[in-house]
């Protein structure tokens, strides 16, 4: 083989593994990390399946609001409010972490030690055996708090967060009232036909070597 022949095969394999690094890890296509707040952007419902749908972006998304639980007296309303949110994951990304800060408020006149989440699967529905697929059971007073870390990757898709249990002293007629904050990291994984491409390249680039080792 000739040195120009050479020379345009290893020019090929560069060019095809320079393609697949920038297919691997593409620039910023995708949407930047959201910030809900439930006092701007509306009430949450208590279930994920009603939830509105956030679109998460690479970065650190942020999802803040505060919850409700109340002992009523026998034949009074529900005076609890509860939440949950529903949220995708883009293609090419995953979801690396979930923290969550929580307090409970000054005002409250029951005691809470701790709050049950789940984690949902696309299905949104709370039932452990079908759709959930997670569960944090999160102390008080809790501050940085890591949870779901054993479900830690996500893949890009649909999921939800649903409250779902409560622990703690509340009498009839008390409430606690609490402030939340979850932050959801997402980061940039290498999309499969890129790493195909990768791989194709590499291969190119070690047939060109060899060919050339064999005619020097």
């Amino acid at each position: 083989m000739g040195q120009r022949a050479i020379s345009i095969a290893t020019g090929l394999a560069i060019a095809t593994l320079s393609g697949a690094f920038s297919g691997a890890f593409p620039g910023p296509t995708v949407a930047a990390p959201i910030v809900f707040d439930e006092a701007i952007d509306g009430d949450l419902p208590e279930k994920a399946l009603v939830a509105p749908i956030l679109q998460l972006g690479i970065g650190t998304n942020r999802v803040s609001g505060t919850v409700r639980w109340a002992f009523d007296p026998p034949g009074a309303p529900d005076s609890g409010d509860r939440d949950a949110f529903a949220f995708t994951i883009p293609f090419g990304a995953a979801l690396s972490h979930i923290g969550l800060d929580i307090r409970q408020l000054p005002g409250s006149t029951g005691l809470v030690e701790h709050i049950i989440f789940l984690l949902l699967d696309s299905t949104l529905t709370e039932d452990t055996a079908s759709g959930g697929i997670g569960e944090a059971a999160v102390r008080f007073p809790p501050a940085g708090h890591d949870v779901f870390s054993t479900n830690m990757p996500l893949p890009s898709g649909l999921y939800g967060i649903q409250e779902t249990a409560i622990g703690g002293a509340l009498t009839i007629g008390q409430f606690a009232s609490a402030g939340y904050g979850f932050t959801l990291e997402v980061v940039r994984v290498p999309e499969p036909a890129a790493l195909s491409l990768l791989g194709i390249g590499l291969v190119a680039l070690a047939l060109a070597r060899r060919r050339y080792g064999s005619c020097s």
